[in-house]
C-alpha cells in the first residue's frame, strides 16, 4: 500500500472511521463546518451501490478495499487529502472529489503548518499519493485541478486507459503531468508528463505509451515491454538505476522492433539485465556506471556496451544462452569482471583493449572452445588486472551445460604459467 510521505500527515485529524453503507455516513452526524469533518484515515469496505460523503472536508487518507459491488463515490466538499487508495473494487466506476486544493497540511510559508489554497497556476504543488490495483471498471476520476502526484499506480485499472484524448474531458491520466513514484501497467498516454523520478512500466502488446517530454528519472524499471512503443526520446538520463526484465519478443518478430533501451543516453548507477528473450538490450551510449553492470538469464539477446568506459561497482554476465557476450572497447577501469558463457572472438583475444586497471578479480569462463586467454595474461602480467582466473583454448563448457558454475578440469593453462611467474618474482624480490 502506498503511502504519502510524513510531511504530509494532517496530525491535527485524529479520528479513523470505517464505513460500508450510507447509514454508517449518516449516523457520524458531519455538519458542515464542524471539527468532525477532519479525519484521520477513511476506509471503505464492503459497500456496495454509491455512497456520498456531504460535509467531509478533510482526511489524511482514504482507503476503499474489497467491495466487490461499490459502482461509485463521492466527495463533494473534501478539499484536503494526502492519500487515497483503491485496492479489489471491481464494479467501481467514478470517484468524484472535485474541491480538492490541498495534500491537507503542508509546510507552507513561514508561519508553521497551514492548508494553502491553491489556484490553477499553483495546482502542482497539490501532491497526493492516488494508488489503484484491480479496479478495472474504473473510468473517471475527479481530482478537480490537481494533475501532479507524490504518487501516481495504475495497476489493474485498464478501463482508465481507454480515455479518448480529443474528448472536452480527456481523463485524469492526459492531464498528468509530474508523480515523483509512477507506476503502470497499462496503456497510458503521458504526452504531459515532465517529471517522474521513481518509474516502474509493465508493458501490454502494441501499447503506445507517448511520453515524449520525459526526459529523466532516478530509477527506471521496465517489464514486458519488448512489444510495446515506448515513445520516450533520446536523450535520456537515468539518474540511478535501469532494471530491464522479462522483455520478450517471439524469434520471427525480433528484427520489426528497435532495440529495447535505444532512449538511454546515461545511468548513474547500477544496469540490471535480467530473464530477457530475443530482444536488442545494447545501451551503446551510456559510457559511465557508478555502481554494477549485471546481466544474466537473457535468451538469445543482443549485448553491446560499446562506450562503456568507467564501471565503479562490478560487471556480471553470466548465463545468457545463445545469447554472445560482447568485448568492450573503451572499458577502463572496473572492480571485479565475471563472464560466463559465450565470448564475442570477433575482433581478437583482447575483449579488454582499453582497460588500465581492475583490481580485484577478472573470471572468464568461456563456452565457446575458440576463445584464448593469452591477452588476460599479458594484462595480468602488466599489473592492469591483479587477479585472473581464465578457461581458454580447449575448455569444455558449452551451452548444455551452462548451470554449472565451476571451471573445467585443465583448463587453466597459460594462467598457471603467469601465476608461476609471479611467484617466482616475488620469492626472488624477498
Amino acid at each position: 500500500m502506498s503511502m504519502s510521505p510524513l510531511w504530509q500527515s494532517v496530525d491535527h485529524c485524529s479520528l479513523n472511521v470505517t464505513i460500508s453503507s450510507q447509514s454508517d455516513i449518516a449516523n457520524l452526524n458531519i455538519a458542515p463546518s464542524r471539527l468532525e469533518s477532519c479525519f484521520n484515515n477513511i476506509t471503505i469496505t464492503n459497500a456496495e451501490g454509491t455512497l456520498t460523503f456531504d460535509n467531509f472536508t478533510t482526511a489524511n487518507g482514504i482507503y476503499i478495499q474489497d467491495s466487490p459491488n461499490l459502482e461509485a463515490l463521492s466527495f463533494p466538499d473534501l478539499i484536503g487529502l494526502s492519500a487515497l487508495g483503491v485496492y479489489n473494487v471491481p464494479t467501481l466506476s467514478n470517484i468524484s472529489l472535485p474541491e480538492i486544493q490541498s495534500v491537507g497540511v503542508l509546510p507552507w510559508g513561514g508561519d508553521g503548518w497551514q492548508i494553502p489554497l491553491p489556484t490553477r497556476e499553483t495546482e502542482d504543488q497539490n501532491l497526493i499519493a492516488f494508488t489503484v490495483n484491480n479496479a478495472p471498471a474504473l473510468k473517471a476520476v475527479d481530482f478537480g485541478y490537481i494533475s501532479g502526484f507524490f504518487t501516481l499506480e495504475l495497476i489493474g485499472a485498464d478501463s482508465l486507459t481507454q480515455s479518448d484524448i480529443y474528448a472536452l474531458d480527456p481523463g485524469l491520466v492526459y492531464n498528468v503531468n509530474s508523480s515523483d513514484v509512477l507506476s503502470l501497467d497499462g496503456c497510458f498516454y503521458l504526452a504531459k508528463l515532465t517529471f517522474a523520478q521513481f518509474v516502474r512500466i509493465v508493458g501490454r502488446p502494441d501499447c503506445d505509451y507517448v511520453l515524449v517530454n520525459w526526459h529523466s528519472a532516478y530509477n527506471l524499471t521496465l517489464v514486458n515491454t519488448a512489444d510495446s512503443r515506448l515513445d520516450i526520446l533520446f536523450p535520456f538520463a537515468i539518474n540511478g538505476s535501469l532494471t530491464a526484465n522479462s522483455l520478450y519478443l517471439s524469434p520471427e518478430n525480433s528484427s520489426s522492433y528497435e532495440a529495447a533501451l535505444d532512449f538511454v543516453s546515461s545511468i548513474g548507477y547500477n544496469v540490471n539485465l535480467t530473464s530477457n528473450s530475443n530482444v536488442d538490450l545494447s545501451l551503446d551510449q551510456v559510457e559511465t556506471l557508478g555502481g554494477d553492470l549485471f546481466a544474466s538469464d537473457n535468451l538469445n539477446c543482443t549485448l553491446s556496451f560499446d562506450k562503456m568506459s568507467e564501471i565503479t561497482g562490478n560487471i556480471t554476465m553470466t548465463d545468457n544462452p545463445n545469447s554472445t557476450l560482447p568485448w568492450l572497447p573503451d572499458l577502463r577501469r572496473a572492480a571485479n569482471i565475471h563472464m560466463r558463457g559465450n565470448i564475442d572472438t570477433s575482433h581478437g583475444p583482447n575483449i579488454f583493449p582499453a582497460l588500465t586497471t581492475v583490481p580485484g578479480t577478472v573470471t572468464i569462463e568461456a563456452w565457446n572452445s575458440d576463445f584464448n586467454c593469452s591477452q588476460l595474461v599479458q594484462q595480468m602480467q602488466a599489473g592492469i588486472i591483479r587477479n585472473l582466473a581464465c578457461n581458454g583454448t580447449g575448455g569444455t563448457k558449452s551451452d548444455a551445460d551452462a548451470g554449472s558454475s565451476s571451471l573445467s578440469g585443465g583448463a587453466w593453462a597459460g594462467v598457471g604459467v603467469a601465476i608461476g611467474m609471479i611467484i617466482l618474482q616475488t620469492v626472488m624480490m624477498s
